[in-house]
């Protein structure tokens, strides 16, 4: 069970330098941020929703700066394409936002016929919106979801417009030059994007531990319990593991408001301690076993 928390630790240890590899830095020249967004006193780029939210939302993991001082936008890390599109979607016009949620909330009113289609006139539009359909799905499954035609201002709908698809047309109403610069650090930060072999290799190791604590912690379970209450330590067993559910939940919502490197370092902080304590406990513990194998 040491040896399990240890390669739970060195697994996530293992995820750092690809953290830090991932970390680098790229910038773009930007004069102003739009109105909708904030800087933090540590120059991190933000929104704050007032609809049932009432933390701020940050962008690339927090790592998202402004220095308004120089005009620059700069990005340590990868730019996903999500966060691209919800900051841009964020500068959209209040009108025009507001237009397009209504037409989305139509479209999932309709049936699940194939063939229906559903027409909007965006009066609040702003010009520039690109006319290339905004698709959905991956492969041979991938169908056009919307259409625009900027003559007529009329938004097509080919199916239901999910928040994914929402997001991807309302970025593209955000302001020009803004638009620029995060598109430039999109595909900049891109080029910092690493191998999945990381991630191959975590799970590896990962497995490793897990197949050292979860079979040995079973078979521990049902020869030290009292054979009238075996099922009831086995409960017991089970109970840690939905606490431990539970606590990955936690912590899994962490994930996005700090950089990925420091990220894992808590995981292999904590796992390592754990691993220390347990090899401390060894001899204590084996004593208890009255000889049971």
């Amino acid at each position: 069970m040491v040896l399990g928390l240890a390669f739970v630790a060195i697994a996530f240890a293992v995820m750092w330098p690809a953290a830090e590899r991932e970390n680098s830095p790229c910038q773009a020249k930007l004069a102003a941020l739009p109105q909708t967004l904030g800087v933090d006193d540590k120059g991190r780029v933000f929104t704050s929703e007032s609809e049932g939210q009432s933390e701020p939302t940050y962008y690339g993991a927090t790592r998202l700066h402004y220095d308004s001082s120089s005009g620059t936008l700069m990005m340590n890390g990868v730019l996903t394409d999500l966060d691209r599109f919800r900051i841009l979607a964020h500068t959209a016009p209040h009108a025009f936002v507001q237009q397009v949620e209504e037409f989305a909330k139509e479209t999932a009113n309709q049936t699940s016929r194939d063939d229906w289609q559903l027409t909007a006139v965006l009066a609040s539009a702003p010009d520039g919106i690109s006319t290339e359909p905004v698709m959905e799905g991956e492969g041979s499954s991938r169908k056009k979801v919307l259409e625009w035609d900027p003559n007529t201002k009329t938004l097509t709908a080919l199916g239901e417009i999910k928040e994914r698809t929402r997001i991807e047309f309302l970025a593209r109403a955000a302001q020009p030059d803004f638009k620029e610069a995060i598109d430039q650090l999109y595909l900049e930060s891109a080029k910092f994007r690493v191998s999945v072999w990381w991630l191959i290799a975590f799970f590896m190791v990962l497995t490793m531990g897990e197949l050292c604590l979860s079979p040995v912690g079973l078979s521990l379970v049902t020869k030290l319990a009292p054979a009238k209450h075996v099922g009831l330590f086995m409960g017991g067993w089970f109970l840690a593991t939905a606490v431990a559910e539970k606590l990955a939940q936690v912590f899994g919502a962490w994930w996005g408001k700090m950089p990925p490197s420091k990220y894992f370092a808590i995981f292999v902080v904590m796992c390592g301690a754990g691993a220390l304590l347990m090899a401390v406990l060894i001899r204590p513990l084996t004593r208890r076993m009255h000889g049971v194998q």
